[in-house]
């Protein structure tokens, strides 16, 4: 019994025994009340949780907002994006959390007023996702007709949109357009194209492209601004291999009669003035055709292999063995030998400009007589008054170099 019987709240009795109040102290113990730093823990991780509940509820609002603008974009509701935009501070170059922004989906979905809208908000045409930018978007789209998709690529284009930039992948607007758009908007976008030659990473041109998609009418204007026909893909597959394994026919004979016709055609250097006398003083470009060369595989007759001797000069040329002529291209075997036997020809025998192939030509083997003996005299000239400047330093009158 507690000795302090008085303090029982009113209604106990003196009599009750030990037992009550052991219940009483033992129920106290059994019951786990949190201490101070138990309560200070569940404080802050109900605090984390408040917040990141207003995180999450931001977010989806921002979700919200950001699916609203989308789907106006995609069904082409100007009113609706207009009225929106005007009620929030927003900028319109910020990818949304789908990666892409409005103009990628406007140029995807092809609605010319809110791409012209979107560029008038200062909307970057070039803004692009792993370098898929809006006007490959437009060229890739399927959707709506020809003439909305030309006013949107006017407008982009307008808008300084780079038709000649490529994705991740290297592929470009204009090997989207081959495969999904018309020829007229081919032949629209290919006035704004700087090489239509470049290839994707496997090696596909924008003509493998239409030949895949089995766009006769695309590959011709393809050949029309000359189109290479003869590149290969990483599988050494040509446009003509892929429109013959596919059989479409009307494009095989397209690129068949292309080859047939096709000339093959590279800068030619000739030497008109003394300074290309002097390559070394005065470099040529690499990519031209010795006109010297050129004589003696026209000689030889395998001019057709010109293109595979483009700037190489005639003393490289004359020194080629067998190795070095297979390296540069001419792999058959027969054409080798004719090659190494034209050389040996012209080593043997006496000089004469005649032996640098067959000329119609006069002025053209005057020419050469002219500037090689030229040369000669002015090397001669050269050496003589260098020895006489080494032995009896003295003023030399320029002059005296051309008499």
């Amino acid at each position: 019994m507690s000795k302090y019987g008085c303090l029982r709240p009113a209604g106990m009795s003196d009599d009750d025994d030990d037992d009550d109040d052991d219940y009483f102290f033992e129920d106290v113990k059994k019951r786990n009340y949190p201490s101070r730093k138990d309560t200070r823990k569940d404080t802050r991780k109900d605090t984390r949780k408040t917040e990141n509940d207003f995180d999450d509820v931001f977010v989806d609002e921002e979700h919200d907002h950001e699916n609203y603008m989308m789907n106006a974009c995609t069904r082409g509701d100007l009113k609706a994006l207009q009225d929106h935009l005007r009620n929030v501070v927003y900028d319109v170059n910020k990818s949304l959390h789908t990666g892409w922004t409005l103009l990628l989906y406007a140029a995807s979905s092809v609605q010319p007023e809110i791409i012209e809208y979107l560029l008038t908000l200062d909307a970057d045409p070039n803004k692009n996702k792993e370098g898929f930018t809006p006007l490959m978007a437009l060229c890739n789209s399927t959707k709506e007709t020809t003439e909305k998709s030309l006013k949107c690529l006017i407008f982009l284009i307008r808008a300084n949109a780079d038709a000649n930039l490529t994705n991740k992948r290297r592929e470009t607007a204009l090997m989207y357009a081959c495969m999904s758009q018309n020829a007229e908007f081919v032949a629209e976008l290919i006035k704004h194209v700087n090489d239509i030659n470049v290839c994707d990473s496997d090696g596909k041109t924008a003509l493998s492209y239409a030949t895949g998609a089995n766009k006769p009418d695309i590959v011709r204007i393809l050949l029309e601004h000359n189109a290479d026909t003869s590149l290969q893909d990483k599988d050494l597959l040509s446009a003509k291999d892929i429109a013959d394994r596919k059989e479409f026919a009307e494009i095989s004979a397209l690129l068949a009669k292309d080859e047939e016709e096709k000339p093959i055609t590279c800068e030619v250097f000739d030497r008109v003035t003394w300074k290309d006398l002097f390559p070394d003083l005065y470099p040529r470009k690499k990519e031209v055709l010795d006109n010297y060369v050129l004589s003696m595989l026209s000689g030889m007759g395998l001019e057709s292999y010109k293109i595979l001797f483009q700037g190489i000069n005639l003393k490289t040329f004359l020194q080629l063995t067998e190795d070095e002529v297979r390296h540069l291209g001419i792999d058959i075997t027969i054409y080798r030998e004719q090659f190494l036997e034209g050389l040996e020809k012209f080593h043997f025998k006496k000089w004469n400009v005649g032996i640098l192939g067959n000329t119609k030509n006069q002025n053209n083997i005057n020419s050469a007589y002219l500037y090689f003996y030229l040369y000669c005299r002015l090397i001669r000239k050269m050496i003589s008054v260098y020895q006489q400047f080494i032995l009896a330093p003295r003023k030399i009158n320029p002059i005296g170099l051309y008499r």
